[in-house]
């Protein structure tokens, strides 16, 4: 069977779910394994798609394995549109820090290419609430397929999620929040470092928080 895909395929029960229940993507197919025994979870993400009155097509396991590029994809894979982050402006930190009742905590993978640890990262954040992850266009792996596979899907449903397009945006952003009144942490196993060091379990938050995951000099 000869699949025309329009997009790029999300694969796996939860990103495909999540997708459609975010409605933040277009969605042109949905693939669904022939003579799949349809779980709970399943006869969901169908109702979701017919809802939202995307196809439902049929296909066997070889196709499926061929759209997910041969990784785990539970039976289900969705041809969809890339999905669309916002631009973050260098300026709204101070408008954040500011309407905030409580200190935000904000995150930035720098140079975190492998789709894996990156889907790692943003699974976590969502988990435990972190207010906004900024993720640089140049120094960063792109939100694919993988990443929200790998992040459980939560890559589709993050609010606070936005781009920086230029390395001089992430310098500017930087300094506008230690500006506002917040801190810069990043993480180093180097005991040498010449900035000051903090064992974590020292660590008090007791300001607005952005942390730097990542290759990136803080200074």
């Amino acid at each position: 069977m000869s699949i025309d895909v329009k997009g790029e395929v999300l694969f796996g029960i939860h990103p495909v779910s999540l997708a459609l229940r975010a409605n933040k993507r277009k969605f042109y197919q949905l693939f669904i394994k022939e003579n799949r025994k349809c779980k709970e979870e399943g006869k969901r993400i169908i109702e979701q798609a017919e809802k939202l009155n995307v196809p439902v097509v049929t296909v066997t396991k070889n196709d499926l394995d061929k759209l997910s590029g041969s990784r785990p994809n539970q039976g289900i894979c969705m041809d969809v549109s890339g999905l669309p982050v916002s631009v973050a402006s260098t300026s709204i930190c101070w408008t954040e820090i500011k309407s905030r009742w409580r200190y935000p905590v904000w995150l930035m993978p720098y140079n975190v290419q492998d789709p894996m640890n990156f889907g790692a990262i943003l699974r976590t954040s969502f988990f435990l609430g972190v207010d906004r992850v900024l993720t640089p266009e140049k120094n960063s792996c792109r939100l694919s397929p993988v990443v929200s596979k790998a992040s459980s899907g939560s890559l589709e449903v993050m609010e606070g999620l936005a781009r920086l397009r230029e390395e001089r945006d992430i310098v500017e952003i930087l300094q506008n929040w230690k500006e506002a009144g917040g801190q810069v942490v990043g993480a180093s196993t180097d005991r040498s470092a010449r900035i000051p060091m903090t064992p974590l379990q020292d660590l008090a938050v007791n300001a607005p928080v952005f942390i730097v995951v990542g290759e990136f000099i803080l200074s």
